[in-house]
């Protein structure tokens, strides 16, 4: 029994795991065991919460599992809990139809965007950007292993032919407007996932590796890892305050601000209620009274465009606002430009039609044309 417990997971990324597994097998009283754990450590995060209350409900704990999963409501998910079969055994309860009647409040669409041009259906892309003095927007491709270029006539013409210098999946890119040089960051020992980046004032750029769990910053062709590995669980988007001194971090906890001088990270401060997780692209608006976040939060049920205020210092999140979501304009968002006072994005990506390695899950005549679509920012 001891060397048991001396193998269970004490990280929140290993309770979850384990606990999401345990109820693939059917041990729900270990499930809800271990992911009661998780939650503990990760109280604003809906899909484990949501997790955690189907394994409870399954194990007979009713009580908790209305908790977890009113908790889930508190922060804006649980929107398939009429359906979830886990639940059953929650129907009679006065408490479960009330939550569902506030599920059905939350629920309506929410959908400001409108069609802005078509992008061709083999491309699977990932990583999107704006060119403000060209006027054309760059997209990167995972299955064709190239960057395209869509013009003021919005049709999709090779930059980078597929391939090209040993060119492999394309994820994040941004456009400056200044030379910054070139570096090579090799990722193909598979121990690296160069995912988003970001520039610097001084011509630098900072990297999310999501595979090493850190983030690099890129001076002058060099590469400095500024984090322990391990130190984010799934780096993804980030962006930068215009002093270069801060970096904004999306993870799969959260969002983290490094401070890029002293490689001091701390969570994101925000209001409790606020769920600030599932976040790809991550983009800074920059207003007036101070600026927001604009992130395209795609690993939550329902997928959500949101953007998060910060104050005027842009150290902490004062609210958030849903830019979409329950939509079907919405089925898989990975990024998108900032264009003045709009923001473009990519909605059905298809990312989820390939295959950890590479390969592409269905035949290629069923991929769809990819809609750019682009919205009005409040």
């Amino acid at each position: 029994m001891a060397a048991a417990c001396a193998r269970e997971p004490e990280d929140l990324a290993g309770l979850a795991h384990a606990g999401r597994e345990a109820l693939k097998r059917g041990g729900v009283q270990r499930a809800a065991t271990l992911l009661e754990r998780a939650v503990v450590l990760a109280p604003e995060n809906p899909n484990l919460l949501y997790v955690c209350a189907r394994a409870e409900s399954l194990a007979g704990d009713r009580d908790r599992a209305l908790q977890h999963l009113a908790r889930t409501v508190d922060l804006g998910f649980g929107d398939g809990a009429a359906r979830e079969p886990a639940f059953r055994s929650l129907a009679p309860l006065p408490g479960f139809q009330g939550l569902l009647r506030r599920i059905a409040r939350q629920g309506s669409p929410v959908d400001p965007s409108r069609p802005a041009f078509v992008l061709p259906s083999d491309l699977i892309p990932e990583g999107m950007a704006w060119d403000a003095a060209g006027r054309a927007f760059y997209v990167g491709s995972l299955l064709r292993h190239k960057i395209a270029r869509i013009g003021p006539d919005g049709v999709a013409r090779d930059f980078v032919p597929s391939g090209a210098g040993g060119l492999g999946e394309v994820l994040g890119m941004k456009v400056t407007g200044r030379p910054t040089g070139s570096a090579v960051l090799d990722g193909h020992d598979r121990q690296h996932l160069w995912n988003d980046l970001a520039f610097l004032p001084d011509g630098g750029l900072v990297v999310t590796d999501s595979e090493e769990g850190t983030v690099y910053r890129v001076r002058n062709g060099r590469a400095e890892r500024l984090l322990a590995p391990g130190s984010l669980l799934y780096p993804n988007g980030i962006a930068t305050t215009p002093d270069g001194r801060r970096a904004f971090v999306a993870h799969g906890e959260g969002i983290a601000i490094l401070d890029l001088a002293t490689r001091r990270l701390a969570p994101l401060p925000h209001p409790d209620g606020v769920a600030i997780l599932g976040i790809d692209g991550l983009y800074l608006d920059l207003q007036p009274a101070g600026g927001r976040l604009i992130g395209v939060q795609n690993d939550t049920d329902p997928i959500r465009l949101i953007a998060l205020p910060l104050d005027a210092t842009l150290t902490r999140v004062t609210g958030l606002t849903i830019l979409a979501a329950r939509t079907p304009n919405l089925p898989l968002p990975t990024t998108g430009a900032l264009v003045g006072g709009d923001f473009y994005y990519m909605a059905n990506t298809q990312t989820d039609q390939l295959s950890d390695d590479g390969r592409l899950l269905v035949p290629l005549e069923k991929l769809q044309p990819v809609m750019v679509r682009v919205m009005r920012l409040p």
